[in-house]
């Protein structure tokens, strides 16, 4: 049979040979009936073990095949190869014997006198030849099923099962009885296979496959009796549900519960990673083919799908990939017949977010959140359930314990720049009532403050993050209680993230929380007011060629003058709340250039500088400048002031000696104590390709607040450095959107980079920041 199969499936082109095989096979059909069709399929079973085979075209010939048995073509198809009625003599001896054998009262029944008398002949009655027999399909499905509950600890039940598996869309469109059949044959298969198996060794899917290549000199009927692959069975069965449900069919409940309790049972028995992929890539088709119809499906099937699902995603969120489950969940999150119901948001945010979340927190502190297949997929799902009005899912990011800066990094940032705001939406077409666009502007506002709150966190007892209280007016900065957060590189990217959402979402922080822009200027204020650019005078004053060891620069410098140059150079609210403290700094940094310049001593530590009239200590005139004056007082410029960049050099001909700069943090800091950014212990940040970029932005927020007239010295090694610095064009004066977020994400690209040693190759933060998507 094999043989013959092989012949009729290269045959698609010849129309006379197809139609021979298919006579022969229901000549065959109507003698030995469902023997014949078992036969034929255990023989057949065995080609689709062969290596590199087309299981599509095999299938497509084999349904096409026992197709032929449901017509007569006996006598309608042309007899192209000639063979029709060849052997009806001895079809005729044959039925004879059977009838007499089995049937002996029928047989004698038959016989008639000939009325020849002379003869004394004896006429028998029976047909020429067997009748020509239909083959209904709901006897054929009921054959597959038989033989794979008959026995499953033998290679024939894996066998039919896998044939099954590809057969059922050919079988599904065959008769509305045989959907029946189908579906009910299909339930109860999933009861027989959750049945637990004896223990054993762990067996992978694809380890019985070569063994069994390898006896190609052995007897069909023996190989058919080799031991059964339960797993690889299983995993048949699943991909039959997802076939069965791809072309219409309508699962129950318990069918899809016994779907969920298979595959768990897989990655409970056979931990390995081709099973893992395998489930992964079953979960993955079966959400979207059950969930995601073309019909649609009701919400009751799918709040029960998810309840199923939600177990699976809790416990193996972390190995095994939901991408298409994520995806397919924020398909349905945007359809209005599931979006208002309440049940179905809490689903979604509570289990399936909050399941996901969980795992990229654990898999963040772990160092292994990069590699984590369904990130991108899991922030893609949250900002379509920003909207949900029965949920709340900033309450399950702030439910995320001690997020630390691969969390905010690579889950928060991507969220920042995937969220959509009203002006994208309106331009997108979106229809939103009052209550949608509420909810989209406030989760800007949500999602500012859930940032804010991860910097206002520091480690209590036993290493649980604690929020910290506010700090009174009254009470002195060396003793203030609130704390920024006892990680320095979690605080750096919560700043950055923080731009992001200022440029992003400006319009919608305002249209939500009107004073939302004095509450962040009042924590701005909080965590760079010990920013300065000290470290710059120190740097100069030391030696013309100053050592590495020199160039030391505090983390609240390095994040102040950041933040300000994009205050300066981005139109936006926040300069109004923070003009005056960003004119307090530039006017300090302004007397000391001036003392600086004016004294001709080295500055130290120890020296008494002159302070600005907003931080209100004692002056002595011996320490102002005699050139001071109103007319030498600066003057505030527009913000696209023309020329703001004008003889500021950019940051790649600076020296190389500046290639890092020195952060300092504390080695030992209690919780409810504050950390100021000025305690932290040695921290480097490496500038690579971006020597000086301090003494860059200090320039430039020198110039947008007036102050071009004494901008900061840059350091200089030789007469060349010095020239190439003058022959620099000035670029661009004011910053668009996109300049902005490209900015922010290439300084948070590098800060990435510092933070973890995995991520010392470029290349891997860069594809970071591709994931990013970064199209404003």
């Amino acid at each position: 049979m094999p043989a013959l199969f092989k012949v009729y499936a290269e045959s698609e082109a010849h129309r006379g040979i197809r139609s021979a095989i298919e006579f022969a096979v229901n000549r065959f059909y109507a003698y030995h009936e469902e023997t014949f069709v078992f036969q034929s399929l255990d023989a057949i079973a065995h080609v689709l073990a062969l290596p590199d085979i087309d299981q599509a075209w095999i299938i497509q010939n084999v349904y096409s095949l026992f197709a032929s048995l449901r017509r007569n073509n006996a006598s309608s198809d042309a007899d192209m190869a000639g063979i029709h009625h060849a052997n009806k003599n001895e079809e005729r001896e044959a039925l004879i014997v059977i009838t007499a054998e089995e049937k002996p009262q029928t047989f004698f029944a038959s016989l008639r006198n000939s009325g020849n008398q002379n003869a004394k002949a004896l006429t028998v009655e029976l047909p020429i030849e067997y009748e020509s027999k239909r083959l209904e399909m709901d006897d054929f499905i009921r054959l597959f099923l038989t033989v794979i509950a008959h026995d499953l600890s033998i290679a024939r039940a894996q066998q039919f099962l896998k044939l099954l598996r590809y057969l059922v869309p050919s079988l599904y469109e065959a008769s509305t009885s045989a959907r029946s059949v189908l579906q009910e044959g299909l339930n109860a298969l999933g009861s027989i296979l959750s049945r637990p198996i004896p223990k054993g060794k762990p067996v992978e899917l694809s380890d019985t496959q070569p063994e069994r290549n390898a006896f190609n000199g052995m007897q069909l009927a023996d190989l058919s009796n080799l031991p059964s692959d339960i797993s690889s069975m299983r995993i048949d069965y699943l991909w039959s549900l997802v076939s069965f449900a791809e072309v219409g069919g309508r699962l129950s409940a318990d069918a899809v519960r016994n779907a969920f309790d298979l595959a768990k049972a897989l990655l409970r028995e056979t931990p390995s990673a081709t099973t893992h992929s395998s489930v992964a890539s079953f979960l993955g088709a079966f959400s979207k083919r059950f969930m995601a119809p073309k019909g649609g499906r009701s919400l009751k099937a799918i709040i029960h799908f998810l309840r199923d699902l939600a177990p699976i995603i809790n416990e193996h969120a972390r190995t095994i990939d939901f991408t298409e489950v994520f995806d397919t969940i924020g398909q349905l999150s945007k359809n209005d017949m599931y979006f208002n119901d309440p049940t179905f948001c809490q689903l979604v945010v509570a289990q399936i977010c909050g399941a996901g979340l969980r795992a990229c927190n654990v898999a963040a502190l772990d160092g292994l959140l990069l590699s984590l297949p369904s990130r991108l997929s899991l922030v893609s799902l949250i900002v379509n359930t920003v909207r949900l009005p029965a949920a709340d899912i900033f309450g399950e990011l702030a439910e995320v314990r001690r997020p630390n800066h691969n969390f905010l990094a690579l889950v928060v940032l991507p969220l920042a720049l995937r969220m959509k705001t009203l002006a994208e939406l309106d331009l997108e077409g979106a229809q939103l009532d009052i209550a949608q666009r509420n909810l989209q502007a406030q989760a800007w506002s949500r999602l500012l403050l859930y940032v804010i709150s991860c910097c206002r966190r520091t480690h209590g007892p036993g290493g649980d993050t604690s929020p910290v209280p506010e700090r009174s007016r009254s009470q002195d900065k060396r003793t203030s209680t609130t704390g920024y957060g006892s990680h320095l590189p979690s605080l750096l990217v919560a700043l950055q993230i923080i731009k992001i959402i200022i440029v992003r979402a400006g319009d919608d922080l305002s249209w939500s929380l009107p004073d939302i822009w004095s509450r962040l200027a009042v924590f701005l204020k909080e965590v760079l007011e010990d920013g300065n650019a000290e470290f710059s005078l120190r740097s100069q004053e030391q030696s013309p060629f100053p050592s590495r060891h020199l160039l030391r620069e505090p983390a609240a410098n390095y994040c102040l003058w950041s933040f300000l140059e994009l205050l300066c150079v981005y139109r936006n609210p926040l300069f109004i709340q923070l003009r005056a403290f960003v004119h307090e700094k530039v006017r300090v940094l302004d007397q000391e250039l001036r003392y600086h310049r004016d004294s001709h001593t080295p500055f130290t530590s120890r020296s008494r500088r002159p302070s600005s009239v907003f931080t209100k200590p004692r002056r002595r005139m011996s320490n102002v400048s005699g050139t001071s004056s109103p007319d030498a007082s600066p003057r505030l410029t527009a913000l696209a002031i023309p020329d703001i960049y004008q003889n500021i050099p950019h940051p790649a001909t600076l020296i190389p000696i500046l290639s890092r700069v020195l952060i300092t943090w504390p080695t030992h800091c209690a919780s409810w104590v504050s950390i100021k950014f000025k305690y932290f212990p040695t921290f480097s940040i490496s500038r690579r390709n971006k020597n000086g970029t301090t003494y860059f932005r200090i320039r430039v927020v020198q110039s947008c607040m007036g102050y071009q007239g004494e901008l900061l010295p840059l350091p200089q090694t030789s007469v060349d450095t010095a020239s190439e610095v003058d022959d620099l064009d000035s670029p661009t004066t004011a910053w668009t959107k996109r300049r902005a977020l490209q900015e922010v994400t290439s300084e948070t690209q590098e800060l990435l980079a510092e933070f973890d040693e995995s991520l010392n190759d470029l290349d891997s933060v860069e594809g970071i920041v591709d994931e990013w998507n970064l199209v404003k």
